[in-house]
């Protein structure tokens, strides 16, 4: 079974302390394959194996438009750095609070 390492946002901010899956903000549009293994490698201490990009969305806040661009990738090496998350199929995150496109990842990935 499948599984998904989600982790909890900041208590500050936009959808603060709400869970995400690992999310490199700023790298959405600039992000190829190579850039995002390199990030999961140095952000969550995991080796994986080529990174697939399963698509990309937009979302319009009150005051912002934010683009989500979804990558998938297994993982080879599973080694998080501690506090990275929480490892979980997609059919047992109903007790994570999570925001509208992280929802929509979620519904993304269970897809593919």
């Amino acid at each position: 079974k499948w599984r998904y390492l989600f982790e909890q946002r900041p208590s500050d901010g936009l959808w603060s302390r709400m869970w995400q899956m690992p999310t490199a903000e700023g790298l959405a549009g600039r992000a190829d394959s190579k850039v995002m293994r390199a990030w999961v490698r140095r952000r969550l201490g995991l080796a994986v194996d080529e990174p697939d990009r399963l698509g990309a969305f937009t979302h319009q806040t009150t005051h912002r438009t934010i683009r989500f661009v979804v990558w998938s990738a297994a993982v080879v090496d599973e080694r998080p750095g501690r506090g990275a998350g929480r490892w979980r199929p997609l059919n047992r995150v109903d007790d994570l609070p999570l925001s509208n496109p992280q929802r929509r990842v979620v519904q993304m990935l269970g897809r593919g």
